[in-house]
């Protein structure tokens, strides 16, 4: 896991946490230009993918329902997902999605950079994942030491690292499963939902699920620290979405349960 830093400041909404501090410089900016741009990866499906050369996906439904709720047109940038924070804070995108855990990101030892995060609006468990005959991975410490195959920029990097493990770097979620399938990498760790979608998709595929987190992951947008104006607005769309039940229905469609609410 990331090493939690301690925030600068932080506002607590309903159930969300908000950290960061500094003065609103870009809702007007955004509000006058009537768009909201979003980062999202391009092949982590079922939260963001192109089918038939539209994006779609979860993530990318509800970002497109929160800025609609918010009055403005939503226009997402495609990347990878080592280049969604840092697009967030060069401002060339206002939010990001794509399994956003609440953390703070530590440039140097002398500045911290905050981030506020908006309510949930997704719960997910995270797995690890090896192929079917691995028998040694039957606990997260069982990683220790060995190649795991992941993104740069996961929210598991730091911890993969701090336990001795060597990342085999790869582009996206598809890559990592190949990447174990292959014997290049032992494992992967990553959200259960994109695994278990992964597998209705390519059943052949020799892998499983070796390990389950116990705990819930929440899941959130993140937006740049300086933007609290545009933060505590999404905050309340989320809200809205969930309490209206529009984000329940939303999960049904594309996960058969709801994930939009903590169980």
């Amino acid at each position: 896991m990331k090493t939690i830093v301690k925030p600068l400041c932080a506002i607590v909404m309903g159930a969300s946490v908000l950290t960061g501090c500094g003065n609103d410089a870009s809702y007007s900016k955004i509000k006058k230009s009537g768009t909201l741009v979003v980062g999202m990866q391009a092949n982590y499906a079922p939260f963001s993918y192109y089918k038939d050369g539209k994006l779609t996906g979860y993530d990318v439904d509800v970002a497109r329902l929160v800025a609609k709720k918010l009055g403005l047109k939503v226009k997402f940038r495609t990347m990878d997902n080592d280049r969604l924070v840092t697009e967030l804070d060069d401002g060339k995108i206002d939010m990001t999605g794509n399994q956003q855990v609440i953390s703070y990101k530590k440039l140097d030892a002398n500045t911290e950079v905050p981030y506020y995060f908006s309510k949930p609006y997704k719960y997910s468990r995270m797995v690890v994942i090896t192929r079917k005959s691995n028998t040694t991975i039957k606990h997260f410490d069982d990683q220790r030491n060995q190649k795991v195959a992941m993104s740069r920029g996961d929210f598991f990097e730091d911890s993969v690292l701090a336990d001795g493990g060597d990342i085999v770097d790869q582009k996206d979620f598809d890559a990592c499963m190949k990447a174990v399938e292959n014997k290049k990498a032992v494992d992967t760790m990553n959200d259960l939902l994109a695994f278990q979608y992964y597998m209705k998709k390519h059943p052949q595929a020799n892998l499983k699920g070796s390990v389950l987190s116990a705990r819930l992951f929440p899941l959130t947008f993140m937006i740049k620290g300086t933007d609290q104006t545009l933060a505590t607005k999404i905050d309340k769309a989320v809200k809205s979405l969930q309490d209206a039940g529009t984000l329940s229905d939303l999960s049904m469609k594309y996960f058969y349960q709801d994930i939009s609410k903590e169980k």
